[in-house]
């Protein structure tokens, strides 16, 4: 009985942790996807619109000086709806510009006509954008008024086969990171460069780095984040964080201050010509409750199975010895020694109690 049982309540736990297992990797993989979903939805719209201002600048109105204030109007009807871009530019080859801006608490958009040849940003804009086709997103920069870190997306404009400017939208990179602290309470996303700087952090929400033209971006390690610090010294797919895989670049486990944190990465391409590191982290804790339960599961199991297995010796003992009194009087019986022959007594149990009174 005992190996039936424990076969059975082992086949059962092991399918049990199976099953865990794999919700625990759909969960954690939610939550990823979740967080890069958001990041979609706020940068997406970004690469739309500069893609429609590149087709209709490439088709219709004059992009001549001359055509300055219909290219300003344009451009104040996509600011109008795409708040999360902060400024917008069409730059022309001989680096005249149309500029289009938000004002400080983002109403009213202001646009100038300028030349930014003294701009060192302008020839090497130019020159990325002749060699794109459709809607490329550039390295971050840096832009001294107003002091904000950007990134931006831009499209070429052609005409007749003739490149004729590049139109660019601007997002500040602090803007990226009020957006994912405000999205699962319960961790912490984060979204790093190719060369570990940090795009998005929630320290970078709550205003812990003024940028510089010298240092624009912070580094992973000079965040105040243990976790982050510890990033790629960490153990790679070991412990609890073996039980969740995310695709390109995985899991890993890092502990701090003798707690343990799963982190989830994976590689973003859509928003950087070298692809992010988008990733976010959490208590192990929150994935060791389904597996504590199941512990316990198997824990209360054991010891079911073994009350029953000392049941089962209680109950055979009780049934052995009216047997053997059976068997002994039996074998007086059958060798003629009837004083032997003790009388068996009164049993529960009707077989050996009809073969005592026999």
């Amino acid at each position: 009985m005992g190996i039936a049982v424990a076969t059975v309540m082992l086949i059962s736990i092991r399918v049990a942790q199976q099953n865990t297992d794999q919700l625990l990797q759909q969960t954690a993989s939610q939550r990823l996807d979740a967080a890069i979903a958001r990041i979609d939805r706020y940068l997406q719209p970004v690469a739309d619109d500069v893609a429609y201002l590149a087709a209709q600048l490439s088709r219709e109105g004059d992009l001549s000086q001359d055509g300055d204030l219909n290219i300003e109007t344009l451009m104040r009807g996509s600011l109008g709806a795409i708040p999360q871009v902060v400024a917008m530019v069409f730059v022309r080859p001989d680096l005249t510009a149309v500029r289009a801006r938000r004002q400080r608490g983002r109403d009213p958009i202001g646009t100038d006509s300028a030349s930014i040849a003294g701009e060192g940003y302008g020839p090497e804009l130019l020159e990325n954008a002749k060699r794109v086709h459709g809607v490329t997103w550039n390295a971050a920069f840096y832009v001294q008024d107003p002091g904000v870190t950007f990134i931006s997306a831009l499209a070429p404009v052609s005409r007749d086969g003739q490149f004729r400017g590049v139109i660019v939208a601007a997002v500040a990179v602090d803007e990226l990171s009020l957006l994912i602290d405000s999205g699962d309470p319960d961790s912490t996303m984060f979204i790093l460069s190719a060369t570990d700087d940090v795009i998005a952090h929630p320290q970078l929400a709550r205003g812990g780095f003024t940028p510089t033209p010298g240092h624009f971006l912070l580094r992973r390690n000079e965040l105040s984040d243990p976790v982050m610090r510890e990033l790629w010294s960490a153990q790679v797919d070991g412990g609890m964080a073996a039980r969740v895989r995310t695709s390109n670049t995985g899991t890993r486990r890092i502990e701090v201050a003798g707690e343990t944190n799963v982190v989830l990465l994976r590689q973003v391409s859509r928003f950087s010509r070298q692809p992010w590191i988008s990733g976010i982290y959490f208590p192990a804790t929150q994935m060791n409750e389904p597996i504590t339960r199941l512990r316990l599961a198997l824990a209360v199991g054991l010891i079911v199975l073994a009350l029953g297995v000392g049941l089962a010796l209680l109950l055979g003992r009780g049934l052995a010895r009216p047997i053997r009194r059976l068997a002994a009087a039996a074998a007086a019986v059958s060798a003629f020694d009837f004083s032997g022959a003790q009388r068996i007594g009164r049993s529960p149990l009707r077989e050996i109690d009809s073969a005592g009174r026999a």
